[in-house]
């Protein structure tokens, strides 16, 4: 025998039922919006060690440590909420890497007592040429010689 729904008050009690659901879901699916991208702590140990800057984004808190060497070499730019340099760190980057160390914080950027930053010896290289130490980048940011870029 089938059941059909013949009283108006099925009709009601679904209707409300329906409601419900529907309000329940929409604040569900505000809590799921509202979630977005916190900001994480990151813990980057040194030792002679490449940092890969892609994997942080502008909400997260860097703190590089003294792992060995307490070397951290950055080749690209790094734009981050906050930066602390441990005692016995050393931020660098790659030789002849003509952009050079390009690191941006909306917030405190601290380098603790005994932490450097330090690029010596790491601009372009001198041309064995010309009367200069070295001889800067071209046009194209790109290391040049003493023929390229006098």
């Amino acid at each position: 025998m089938k059941k059909v729904f013949r009283s108006q008050s099925h009709y009601y009690v679904f209707a409300l039922l329906l409601a419900v659901m529907v309000a329940v879901g929409g604040v569900f699916y505000d809590d799921i919006q509202n979630i977005g991208v916190r900001a994480a702590d990151y813990d980057i140990n040194c030792d002679s060690t490449a940092v890969t800057e892609s994997s942080y984004g502008t909400s997260d808190n860097l703190t590089f440590k003294d792992s060995g060497d307490g070397i951290c070499i950055l080749d690209e730019p790094l734009s981050v909420n906050s930066v602390t340099i441990e005692s016995g760190v050393t931020l660098t980057h790659t030789g002849e890497d003509s952009d050079g160390l390009d690191i941006t914080t909306a917030g405190n950027f601290t380098i603790n007592s005994g932490g450097a930053i330090d690029v010596s010896e790491k601009g372009c290289a001198y041309d064995g040429v010309s009367p200069y130490n070295g001889s800067g980048p071209d046009g194209s940011n790109i290391c040049g010689t003493d023929t390229t870029y006098p």
